[in-house]
């Protein structure tokens, strides 16, 4: 059951882009209670969300959320090995930033920002920080807050 206002946006957000860039019109949205915010499973099948976390965030990181997880499906990249995770991280954050650029550039720096504290103070986020380097804005972004 939608139960606000981000809510409805994350799901009507989602099924818009999804529907631009082609997936499958069978793509089940479904809410999780799992400590993640929100994630496409690997058969492309579901985008799981969690109520409570995607209301705490603002449009802006909703809008990338909502892109990056696109970007995992549309990639449909394999996500075993340590490398493997870097490179779908990449494909997806990097799609996602594209679109962000080209559709809602108004939330670039949120977002950069974003990313950046992400990362900033924790080894744990070292494929993030691997994937993000690799995305020139970003990269750049990242370098002018002190992390190469």
């Amino acid at each position: 059951m939608i139960t606000n206002k981000k809510e409805r946006f994350f799901r009507e957000f989602f099924r818009y882009w999804s529907g631009k860039f082609n997936l499958k019109e069978t793509i089940k949205i479904r809410i999780t209670k799992e400590n993640l915010i929100a994630a496409a499973d690997d058969k492309s099948e579901y985008l799981y969300y969690n109520q409570k976390e995607i209301n705490k965030l603002s449009y802006a990181l909703l809008v990338d959320m909502i892109f990056h997880e696109i970007g995992h499906l549309v990639n449909n990249l394999s996500y075993d090995t340590r490398g493997e995770k870097i490179s779908a991280e990449y494909a997806a954050e990097n799609f996602a930033i594209s679109n962000i650029e080209e559709h809602y550039p108004k939330y670039l720096e949120k977002v950069l920002e974003s990313l950046y504290n992400e990362i900033k103070d924790t080894s744990e986020n070292d494929i993030y920080r691997e994937a993000y380097m690799k995305i020139p804005i970003v990269n750049k972004y990242f370098k002018t807050k002190g992390i190469n």
